[in-house]
């Protein structure tokens, strides 16, 4: 069920929510590697190759990666909670987050 949904996520991306980003990020789930998501200009692959990416996003579990993926969880609680470390650029788990549609765009608000 995860795999389904990260490879429907991937299709379905909008590189344009991150316009001029490009970047991998590995997804391992405690110690093995789950997959590695890379951002291009216009798509994101998926890659089941331990590919050496700037960032990892490590799951503590497969339950952990459900709640991001399928219950919708931001990431950020699941790295305040402990499920979920980030090592590298904590800024390209935000951009990821994004692109696969993880994370709304803030509407401008403005404020008198």
């Amino acid at each position: 069920m995860l795999r389904e949904q990260i490879t429907a996520l991937a299709g379905a991306a909008n590189t344009r929510r991150v316009a001029g980003w490009t970047g991998a990020v590995a997804i391992v789930v405690g110690e093995h590697h789950w997959v590695t998501c890379v951002v291009g200009p216009s798509a994101v692959e998926l890659s089941d190759r331990s590919i050496t990416a700037p960032t990892t996003l490590r799951a503590s579990s497969f339950a952990a990666l459900h709640r991001w993926l399928i219950d919708g969880v931001d990431y950020t609680h699941l790295v305040a909670s402990g499920e979920f470390t980030v090592l590298g650029v904590y800024f390209d788990v935000l951009l990821l987050s994004k692109v696969l549609g993880l994370r709304p765009d803030r509407k401008a608000s403005v404020s008198r």
